[in-house]
């Protein structure tokens, strides 16, 4: 699997967004709340990620994501913080001609196939009076994890992209960005029209091309 990052932030004191790329398994964590909490949330899940392989079938990733939450909610429990914090995290993995996807928040994983491009997540979000509530791990011990399942092709683009970056780019500027150019010239794009769109937001994506 060939894959590039991009990254898009104000200040890296308290720049919250994190990814984990080994060739086989990607993914993107967006810490939660205010303070040194959401930063170590992120760390910590995309840390953990190697510890509890493998990630070949959406069984195993629900007990994964189980275990990797109850990690971080004792990791958590060690900052004394005063304000309650947590991640999502969105996790692509391959084995042999399947890829697995494991879901928590508002991050998302979309495929771009022979110019289409398709949300293969759903975004945990509720909205209570005019707060935004999202799905993390770290703060419930059983967290409800989206799992989906389906085989890749050759020449399939996968992208994870944390809340901020598609918040500021449409589904058909993502689109539009994919189809017009190579790998690299791709990601290079879709992280100008993020900065130029996004003011002050923090963001991260992954962009992976099967073989």
């Amino acid at each position: 699997m060939k894959w590039v990052s991009g990254i898009v932030y104000s200040d890296r004191r308290t720049y919250a967004d994190r990814f984990w790329a080994d060739g086989e398994i990607f993914a993107v964590a967006d810490g939660m709340g205010i303070g040194k909490g959401a930063v170590a949330a992120a760390e910590k899940a995309v840390d953990l990620i190697p510890k509890f392989k493998p990630y070949n079938s959406e069984e195993k990733i629900r007990e994964n994501f189980s275990k990797i939450n109850r990690e971080l909610i004792k990791e958590l429990g060690k900052l004394e913080d005063s304000v309650l914090s947590g991640t999502t995290l969105s996790l692509l993995s391959f084995n042999e001609r399947n890829f697995y996807i494991g879901h928590v928040g508002d991050s998302r994983i979309y495929l771009f196939r022979k110019g289409r491009l398709y949300r293969l997540t759903e975004d945990q979000v509720k909205i209570k009076g005019n707060k935004k509530v999202v799905k993390v791990l770290g703060l419930e011990w059983n967290p409800e994890v989206y799992t989906f399942s389906s085989h890749y092709e050759e020449g399939d683009l996968f992208l994870l992209a944390s809340d901020g970056f598609v918040e500021v780019l449409s589904e058909g500027e993502i689109e539009e960005a994919l189809s017009c150019c190579d790998l690299e010239k791709g990601a290079e794009r879709l992280k100008n029209m993020a900065r130029q769109k996004g003011g002050r937001k923090e963001m991260v994506f992954l962009i992976v091309k099967t073989d």
